[in-house]
């Protein structure tokens, strides 16, 4: 999987790399949910960077190693989660029959706790 360096992508200064702690900020992770099986970690990569740098991306597979039609995509801030959930929410993969979900990732222990 190619990767784009940090400060490449849009909305960063080139050269300029996240601190580690913004990669784990909270609404920095997006849950994207009804993927068609065919679409792989580097067409979301593709999807997703016009929204900022994506730090990365994980496709959930089965023990096989096939997809299940969810991944995470992970951005380096939260504005640029944000943008790209209200961009893409609903986007439609041309020759896909239903548009995916693009949701912030929630921790479902933590949110329960509080």
């Amino acid at each position: 999987m190619s990767m784009v360096p940090y400060g490449l992508g849009a909305g960063a200064s080139a050269g300029k790399r996240p601190r580690e702690e913004q990669l784990h900020e909270e609404g920095t992770k997006l849950f994207v949910g009804q993927l068609p099986y065919s679409r792989s970690e580097v067409d979301l990569h593709s999807l997703f960077s016009p929204y900022g740098t994506v730090a990365d991306v994980i496709m959930l597979k089965d023990f096989q190693g096939k997809s299940k039609g969810a991944a995470f995509v992970r951005f380096a801030y939260p504005a640029q989660a944000q943008m790209a959930m209200t961009a893409l929410n609903g986007y439609l993969f041309e020759g896909s029959p239903r548009p995916i979900s693009v949701n912030i990732a929630t921790n479902e222990k933590r949110r329960r706790l509080e």
